[in-house]
């Protein structure tokens, strides 16, 4: 063999040897790039998973406020409708005092 052709085998292998090395580096930067993913990923699923969470719990107090204040309605109209029930039975109560007292007036005069 040549000076020449060892020249050049020398060259190749020393091209064969960088490309393992950056072959290497690339598959340590892709592990890397793979590991941060991933961590990012986890990150992502905890935030998603407090988010469903939060929704969950609004949602829920929404529901509870939703059935108080129902119940606070339902409370009212009862207190409204026995108020209503109360001041019909004043009135007519009122109608008949009111008979009464005109009455007793009248038999007043006729006695006094």
């Amino acid at each position: 063999m040549s000076d020449n052709d060892n020249l050049i085998l020398r060259i190749l292998a020393e091209l064969r040897d960088e490309l393992r090395e950056t072959n290497a580096r690339i598959d340590r930067s892709s592990a890397q790039t793979s590991a941060r993913i991933d961590q990012t990923n986890a990150r992502i699923d905890q935030v998603s998973a407090a988010v469903r969470r939060a929704v969950e719990d609004t949602a829920a107090r929404f529901n509870e406020g939703e059935i108080r204040a129902a119940t606070r309605h339902t409370d009212l109209v009862a207190s409204s409708r026995d108020l209503h029930t109360m001041l019909e039975d004043r009135f007519d109560l009122r109608d008949s005092v009111e008979r009464i007292e005109t009455d007793v007036e009248l038999l007043k005069r006729k006695v006094g």
